[in-house]
């Protein structure tokens, strides 16, 4: 294949429109506001399952295909637009499910992490619930803050953040194994993720961490120390993001030592320095718990309940609730304290039922069903899934035994090393209990690469050199390099720089007339949605939907009672999430529309906190008086 004659331009103008025209291109996508063709696209690969994945893969194969500038700039805008299309679907849908409510509010986690980044701007300290996971509820206040407290434009940066780890990772895989596997990869990283995209849920960033740590192991081939440590690095930040397979690290450092022995039989040094990224790491972490988090909580706290059911032959994750009740009474640091006591007692006293759980565990992840190692690629309602499934592991086998034979290669054992502490992860990260694999957000990456890689083998197998050998020309400027120090800067140092720059929001001290209850918070533009009367002729679409499909998508929840709640509320209404600067309680406020100012900003609030159980469970404040 002849080089394209694009280098005629000078480099300069094209370095600067590989930066224009793929971020302008995920900016009007998410701006567009025209029905008759980006809408259903976007609908369709945000909520659509075989034509996304049958039509996408040609068309990122085609563009990772390309070589030069050209190929540069096709490649990062089509990557950039899948994941734009994935947002937009959900902004033009106003779906609700278990995550959020009308296409933005965050809803149960989600919300938990975005109150708890509202809690750091206003100097105060986490709650029990996302101190397991200070560093990314530290980085996600730090984007909200950036971005002037806008939900939508926070979200819509993280899933940009999103795209172009996703990215680095499937260039990387193209430059060395060629176009066809990158495509399959992207496809992979892309139908998990647009589950959390437009979220605040923390897989948002285990996945683009795992992403590019794999991204800059796999461009360091086994000798490059530097990019290995920083992999390393991004990688142990995606699993601290997002708790998930932590035996990947142990096996990537002594993969490090392998790789950088020399004439020696292991790299001991190198391994000290891997050991040490990592427990920088872990410290960075646990201090930043220490400043912040809960006094009531704990680290690493959610995978207790988890394995707990693993101990009991293959129980969900609430099944210490069940069996154990009186320890909701107990803060969470100490229900984890006792839960692993009685774990270490179930393993003790009932060893068959723990190797049961085991298995089942296994099971799960190579099955055909929502619990696998590729559950997000499945649809329900559907026949073909295991033409969809199955292939996908037939090809890990191929990666892993083309793998073995060329375990010499720095490349394959990484491939080896990775692979094996992911296996050795899930009876203590039970598939059962994640929810189509979220909490391996961050070692999903690997399970992309993986078929890609079989993928590669075989055709080299097949002699069709013409498929794989398509060498993709990795970014001009070394992008990934400087997307590695923003994330690495952002995820470690904003949860303590945060406090010392941002100060705390000051409120008017008036008060509500009497029989009202006062709250005062910060509502910042493109934070709420507003339901509208049937009778309102507009197209649906992120901040404005009618009340019939916010009535119908409602029951995507699974709390009927807060469905019983909301389904009735009069219109037109703004609903938005705040935090109560008064309290520090958060709030989801139903209000009148024509109360709020449109620019928003601070405000006194005036109303009733709902008195029903669902109302006190959600924090339901309806709003009769604006005061300013």
């Amino acid at each position: 294949m002849k080089r394209l004659p694009n280098l005629s331009i000078r480099k300069p103008i094209w370095q600067v429109l590989l930066v224009i025209i793929p971020l302008l291109t995920y900016a009007l996508i998410l701006l567009n506001r025209s029905p008759n063709l980006l809408r259903p696209i976007s609908l369709l690969v945000r909520h659509g399952f075989l034509l996304p994945l049958v039509g996408l893969l040609p068309v990122f194969w085609g563009a990772y295909a390309l070589r030069g500038y050209l190929g540069t700039l096709t490649s990062l805008t089509v990557t950039l637009a899948a994941f734009a299309l994935s947002l937009a679907g959900l902004w033009a849908s106003g779906d609700t499910n278990s995550l959020i409510v009308s296409g933005l509010l965050p809803w149960s986690d989600a919300a938990g992490y975005y109150g708890c980044a509202n809690l750091l701007l206003e100097g105060e300290r986490f709650t029990s619930f996302c101190s397991s996971r200070p560093l990314f509820s530290g980085f996600l206040a730090l984007v909200l803050q950036l971005c002037g407290r806008n939900l939508t434009l926070t979200v819509a940066v993280m899933v940009l953040i999103a795209a172009l780890c996703c990215y680095a990772a499937a260039r990387a895989i193209a430059h060395a194994h060629g176009a066809l596997p990158a495509a399959l990869m992207l496809i992979i990283l892309l139908f998990f993720y647009r589950r959390y995209a437009g979220t605040t849920m923390s897989e948002s960033m285990g996945l683009p961490l795992g992403a590019l740590g794999l991204a800059m192991l796999w461009r360091s081939d086994g000798r490059e120390l530097v990019r290995m440590l920083i992999g390393l690095a991004l990688m142990t930040l995606g699993l601290l993001a997002r708790l998930g397979p932590f035996f990947i690290l142990p096996f990537l450092m002594l993969w490090i030592g392998w790789a950088r022995r020399g004439t020696k039989r292991f790299g001991w040094i190198d391994f000290g320095m891997s050991l040490a990224v990592v427990a920088a790491c872990m410290a960075v972490n646990w201090l930043a718990f220490q400043a912040f988090g809960s006094l009531q909580g704990a680290l690493f706290s959610k995978l207790a309940p988890a394995l707990y059911g693993v101990t009991v032959g293959d129980e969900n994750w609430n099944k210490i609730y069940e069996d154990h009740p009186e320890i909701n009474r107990l803060s969470e640091a100490e229900q984890t304290k006792i839960i692993y006591q009685l774990i270490f007692e179930n393993i003790r006293n009932h060893p068959s039922l723990f190797l049961k759980g085991i298995l089942a565990q296994y099971g799960y992840l190579f099955s055909n069903t929502w619990y696998s190692a590729y559950g997000y690629l499945h649809d329900p309602r559907a026949w073909y899934n295991p033409l969809i499934q199955y292939p996908l592991f037939v090809l890990n086998g191929v990666a892993l035994v083309f793998a073995w034979k060329r375990r010499e290669q720095p490349l394959m054992m990484l491939t080896l090393s990775i692979t094996l502490g992911l296996l050795l992860s899930v009876p203590f990260v039970p598939p059962r209990n994640t929810s189509q694999l979220r909490a391996y957000a961050a070692a999903i990456p690997i399970l992309g690469m993986l078929p890609g890689l079989g993928l590669s083998f075989l055709l080299e197998k097949l002699s069709f050199a013409q498929l794989r050998k398509q060498p993709a020309e990795l970014f001009i400027g070394r992008f990934d390099l400087a997307l590695t120090v923003i994330l690495l800067l952002g995820m470690i140092i904003a949860p303590f720089t945060l406090p010392v720059f941002v100060k705390p929001l000051e409120y008017p001290k008036i008060t509500c007339p009497t029989g009202m209850e006062t709250i005062s918070v910060f509502l910042g533009r493109g934070s709420s949605v507003t339901i509208m009367p049937g009778s309102s002729f507009f197209l649906d679409w992120l901040p404005y939907f009618h009340q019939e499909r916010f009535r119908r998508l409602l029951h995507g929840m699974s709390q009927m009672d807060f469905v019983e709640e909301m389904e009735n509320i009069e219109t037109p209404a703004t609903l938005f999430r705040a935090l109560d600067l008064r309290s520090k309680q958060s709030a989801f406020v139903i209000s009148p529309a024509s109360l709020l100012p449109p620019e928003g900003g601070l405000l006194t609030l005036c109303g009733h906190w709902r008195e029903s159980a669902a109302g006190r469970r959600y924090g339901l404040f309806d709003v009769v008086q604006v005061l300013r």
